[in-house]
């Protein structure tokens, strides 16, 4: 069995050396370029205007292309400016209220601290009041 197995595979790489070097032997068949035959002059014209009407279509497509993505971009700026002015509103409101509420936390404490400070105030406040008039 074992001699058979090499008998097979020294057949098969005997028949492919046989068929590689018939391959190379072979010349190479040589291929001559033909000349391409002039065209006339008119239709050298023809194709040279024809390619520089494709050419400025080309380039007007492309110009109307870049005005409506210059377009596109306008609208986005002023979307996020509008919203960049929301954001500046609400952060001085937030400002504002932060002021306020420390003002209230102030008074408050001031008010805990002395219960009879209002009712001194509203006498003070009541006595320049009448005496203004």
């Amino acid at each position: 069995m074992r001699t058979m197995r090499v008998f097979i595979i020294g057949a098969a790489m005997l028949a492919c050396t046989v068929i590689g070097i018939a391959q190379t032997s072979e010349p190479t068949p040589l291929v001559i370029p033909t000349q391409p035959t002039p065209a006339p002059a008119d239709a050298a014209k023809e194709q040279a205007e024809q390619a520089e009407q494709a050419e400025q279509a080309e380039l007007a497509a492309d110009i109307k292309e870049l005005q409506e993505l210059k377009a596109q971009n306008n609208k986005i700026l002023k979307d996020q400016q509008a919203a960049l002015d929301v954001l500046e509103q609400l952060e001085k409101d937030a400002d504002q209220l932060r002021i306020y509420s420390k003002r209230g936390q102030k008074l408050a404490k001031r008010t805990e601290a002395s219960p009879h400070k209002d009712a001194r105030a509203r006498r003070v406040y009541f006595f320049l009041g009448s005496t203004l008039r």
